[in-house]
């Protein structure tokens, strides 16, 4: 019977990581607007990486419109975004249709999300949000009017329209872990030069 090491050093090494919803939100009212506008809100992180955008869908029944979202740093430079796609083809998760975007990794720092509407959509004026672990609020009263996504710079009411899924940035491997893994090929390799 051969016994391999490989198997139990390579689970050591590799973790997988589910995204988390990095605002959750409760006692949301929505108002249809007729123009189009971008809401958001702003936020600081100790460092995440961004797996997914999202747009509030009221009723969770799908989005009539497809809506561009897109991350800012502080100064208003977009850095990440994607497109929503209307009806239910985004992945639901609470209150929010989410597309897969390639991971994309946020220093730590501040910045603003926004999503776009066309006006069918209805847009978030109340409600309470809260921050996922790594995530702090800023201002939730984020808006700005116009015919695409843009970084929102006004103050009004209470937007929750635009949200994200991340993972955490991922621990360093411990000096043993990585000893072990280091052994496992060791004798992998011996036993293949027989």
């Amino acid at each position: 019977m051969r016994f391999s090491l490989l198997p139990l050093a390579l689970l050591g090494v590799a973790t997988s990581f589910a995204g988390t919803l990095a605002m959750t939100g409760s006692s949301i009212t929505d108002i249809t607007d007729t123009s189009g506008y971008t809401t958001g809100w702003a936020f600081t992180t100790t460092g995440v990486t961004v797996t997914a955008l999202g747009y509030y869908d009221s009723g969770k029944d799908g989005l009539l419109d497809a809506h561009d979202v897109g991350i800012f740093d502080s100064l208003g430079n977009l850095l990440v975004s994607a497109t929503v796609p209307n009806g239910v083809a985004g992945t639901l998760n609470a209150d929010w249709r989410f597309i897969s975007i390639t991971p994309y990794a946020l220093g730590a720092g501040s910045y603003v999300i926004g999503g776009y509407s066309k006006s069918s959509d209805p847009i978030t004026i109340t409600g309470t949000a809260t921050g996922a672990p790594g995530i702090t609020l800023g201002s939730v009263i984020r808006y700005v009017y116009g015919g695409s996504l843009a970084f929102p710079t006004f103050g009004g009411l209470t937007y929750l329209n635009p949200n994200f899924e991340f993972n955490a940035a991922p621990p360093v491997p411990e000096p043993a872990t990585l000893g072990l893994a280091a052994a496992a090929l060791c004798l992998a390799a011996f036993r293949l030069r027989k």
